[in-house]
Parts: C-alpha cells; sequence; structure tokens
C-alpha cells in the first residue's frame, strides 16, 4: 500500500512539472510573439531607406549594444561594424535632441536596446510608434536626461566609457539601490 502511494506520489509530480512545461513555454511563446510583432510594427512604418536585412540574434545584439554604447559616449569592446548607415538621424526624424549625429539607420537599434534594458515598450516613452516625435509624456523627458547622464559619466569619469542604460537598470524600469 505505501509503494502505491509513493509511485501515485511521484506520478503526480512529474505529471505536475509537465503540465508546468507546457504552460510556461506557452506563456514565453506568446512573449515571444508579442515582441516580434511589436517590432514587425515598427519596421513597417520605417521609411524604406531604413529597413535592412535581418540579422542573427547574436549579431544583432552585440552589434545593438556596441551602437548604444557608442550613442551614450562610450567605448565598445568591439568596434561598430556598420559605423555610416544614411544621413544623420535629425535629417531624417522629428524632435531629436540629445542623440544627434549618429546615422539614422542605427536609431531603431539604439531605441530597441534602450526598451531591453529597462524592460518597457515603446510606448513607455513615446506617444505612439506614428507619433515618436511629440513630447506628451514625462518619461521621455526622464530618457533624455538620463541619456545625458550617461554620456558624461563616459566622458568624465574612470568608467574608460563602458556605462548603459543597462548598467544600472537591469531590465527593470526602477533600480534597486
Amino acid at each position: 500500500m505505501a509503494n502505491n502511494k509513493i509511485v501515485l506520489f511521484i506520478v503526480g509530480f512529474i505529471i505536475g512539472l509537465v503540465i508546468s512545461f507546457f504552460v510556461a513555454n506557452s506563456q514565453f511563446q506568446q512573449k515571444t510573439a508579442n515582441i516580434t510583432e511589436s517590432t514587425e510594427e515598427v519596421e513597417e512604418k520605417q521609411p524604406e531607406t531604413q529597413k535592412k536585412a535581418p540579422e542573427t540574434a547574436s549579431t544583432s545584439k552585440r552589434e545593438g549594444k556596441t551602437i548604444t554604447l557608442e550613442a551614450l559616449g562610450g567605448k565598445a569592446e568591439t568596434p561598430n561594424p556598420n559605423p555610416s548607415k544614411g544621413e544623420k538621424v535629425e535629417k531624417v526624424y522629428k524632435n531629436i535632441q540629445v542623440l544627434k549625429g549618429i546615422p539614422s539607420g542605427q536609431l531603431r537599434i539604439i531605441m530597441n536596446d534602450f526598451s531591453e534594458a529597462l524592460g518597457v515598450k515603446c510606448t513607455h516613452c513615446h506617444v505612439s510608434i506614428e507619433e515618436a516625435e511629440k513630447d506628451d509624456k514625462p518619461a521621455k523627458q526622464i530618457a533624455r536626461q538620463m541619456i545625458q547622464l550617461v554620456k558624461s559619466i563616459n566622458r568624465d569619469s574612470a568608467t574608460e566609457g563602458q556605462v548603459s542604460c543597462y548598467t544600472c537598470h537591469r531590465g527593470v524600469l526602477k533600480p534597486d539601490f
């Protein structure tokens, strides 16, 4: 009788693990699908000159970190593989204030990196993708101040240009200090 209870417990435990795995996996797939959809929406809104061929995930992430670090006045471990992609961002997009001078083709990469570093979506700072130039949300002003802060840290301190949003935020909006 005791052996049957143990067997039933183990079988129940294994079934529970399998169900948990499938639930977690389906939730992960939904999140991934939502991220893919929002990225596709952003790409659809871009001018044709800004669209580029897809890259592998690891290459794209590494280049994104490099590009963002350079835009924030930092020194990347590996140089940016595409330093001049198109016109300057302030000539292509409206209301660019603190990221002036970067190639316009790198703006989306930098914005995606900001989203990832803070664990937020584009609409945290922007009213909408169509109206990204509007300054209606306080978070956009805060983001500009934080970009200036990170640029000054990378320029003036002994960090050797390795500070980015992720240094403090680690994927969360409000860092624990």
